[in-house]
């Protein structure tokens, strides 16, 4: 409707797990995408509702576009019945809004750039209510040349309410990433490295960090496509 423009998606077969490392799971439906953006200017668009947080390539990079099947290690973490079951560094979808716009405009074969500000209910876009009264920030810068190279650079910051209750304590987690990708003719080359760090304020534990990375390159040769990716994760 004009500049205002809604947004819905669902999944079919959302796996629903009573612990970790279950390999039995139940199947439900649930929303992925729900929000409505307004383009109120030429480089700015405002998106309100549950959206993907504008963080980690891995995350971001449309379903169709994907050259493999599954998200990068340092995403997607270790799934059930692969190995001992662990998150990967990816925020998801939240709840919250966000003021962006993915290119400006300035050029269509030259360089360009776009950005990204975000205030959510941090990690756990499913929940009716975040875990604290404190939301999570978001800031995401990217360079453009062409339709050829894209360069990002992202941060957040999410003080969260873990534990069970009574026994709830405070985590303060900030991570950093850097992306780019390199597209020429049929040849595409990717690299992403997520940074965070975990801080106890109320328990006292030391300050813990996490570390994950992959590269990748695919060639389109007579409609098969080749690829690679290696990656790192140690969370």
């Amino acid at each position: 409707l004009g500049d205002l423009s809604a947004y819905a998606s669902l999944e079919a077969a959302i796996a629903s797990r009573a612990s970790v490392n279950d390999a039995g799971a139940e199947l439900s439906v649930g929303p992925m995408d729900l929000f409505l953006e307004y383009a109120f200017a030429r480089a700015a668009s405002l998106r309100a509702g549950r959206f993907k947080a504008p963080y980690d390539v891995g995350e971001l990079e449309p379903t169709d576009r994907r050259v493999f099947i599954e998200k990068p290690l340092e995403t997607r973490g270790v799934l059930p019945t692969r190995g001992d079951q662990m998150d990967g560094m990816s925020q998801g979808r939240q709840i919250g809004v966000m003021l962006n716009s993915r290119r400006l405009g300035l050029s269509k074969d030259g360089y360009d750039f776009g950005y990204a500000l975000a205030i959510s209910n941090g990690r756990g876009g499913t929940l009716a209510v975040n875990d604290n009264d404190r939301p999570a920030g978001f800031v995401r810068a990217s360079a453009f040349y062409g339709t050829w190279l894209e360069a990002s650079a992202a941060a957040f910051t999410d003080r969260r309410t873990v534990g069970e209750l009574p026994n709830l304590l405070e985590e303060n987690v900030n991570g950093i990433e850097g992306s780019m990708a390199l597209e020429i003719e049929k040849l595409r080359l990717e690299a992403q490295i997520l940074f965070q760090t975990f801080e106890h304020p109320t328990s006292g534990k030391p300050e813990a960090n996490a570390l994950g990375w992959h590269a990748a390159w695919s060639y389109e040769i007579y409609g098969i496509t080749l690829a690679y990716r290696f990656a790192y994760y140690d969370p």
